[in-house]
């Protein structure tokens, strides 16, 4: 049940006064009122007045020509009333949708490529350290100890750090749209790039903002969907993963 608001005093109030009469009293008194009204006096002029019926009491048809204005105007306060109930019932706070805004919000694809953009434009780490599957000398708990893509070693791509798969490491918890990722330095430029490596069925498929200094590339291997985000203008880490 709803919390009384400042509209119930004029509910009532509509209630009271535009309540429905009942139908047969509603009747007799229209009768009565057309009988009444039918009367006339007679002045004989010897001062004694003479009162007599000047027509018969009104036709049914009549009647019931009265009531059925009288039950349009009640029909019409019961309107009113329902009205005022309505606005009773709606709570003054009720949300309403703008339909500008709701055509202008971003897609999940949009929203994942801002999430890289922002990523790489903000300087931001993923966990790593020297001992950790380093392409330049990794231990042996790396061989086949990743269920998927691999970097293999090469002068052109650097591991910076990774998040997802066997790393233990949420990429969610660094704002990364992806399951797993590699943060990479290419070189010589020197520039990081993200390569996100994704079953087919996560893949959030993200589209960089138009305005992206960006760019991304894609390509499947060994059943996943790879992905490489870059300030280059051609993809270079995605080249050199392994299955």
């Amino acid at each position: 049940m709803s919390e009384p608001t400042d509209f119930d005093p004029i509910a009532a109030s509509l209630r009271r006064q535009f309540a429905p009469p009942d139908l047969e009293d509603m009747l007799a008194r229209v009768a009565e009122a057309a009988t009444d009204a039918e009367r006339v006096t007679v002045d004989l002029g010897d001062g004694d007045p003479l009162h007599r019926s000047a027509a018969p009491a009104p036709s049914t048809s009549r009647v019931r020509r009265v009531a059925g204005m009288v039950v349009a105007f009640a029909a019409a306060a019961g309107l009113v009333l329902l009205l005022a109930q309505e606005v009773e019932r709606r709570p003054a706070d009720e949300p309403r949708l703008d339909p500008a805004a709701v055509a202008q919000a971003p897609s999940a694809e949009q929203i994942a490529g801002r999430q890289l953009v922002d990523f790489l434009r903000h300087g931001a780490t993923l966990p790593g350290d020297p001992a950790s599957c380093s392409v330049e000398q990794p231990p042996p708990a790396c061989e086949g100890a990743e269920d998927g893509p691999r970097l293999k070693p090469t002068p052109n791509v650097q591991l910076v750090g990774e998040c997802g798969g066997t790393t233990g490491v949420d990429c969610a918890g660094h704002d990364l749209p992806a399951q797993r990722a590699l943060l990479v330095r290419l070189m010589p430029s020197g520039a990081d790039a993200i390569v996100c490596i994704e079953p087919p069925e996560a893949d959030p498929n993200p589209r960089l903002p138009s305005d992206s200094e960006y760019k991304i590339f894609r390509r499947t291997l060994n059943g996943h969907v790879l992905y490489e985000v870059t300030p280059l203008d051609h993809p270079q880490a995605v080249d050199y993963l392994d299955p």
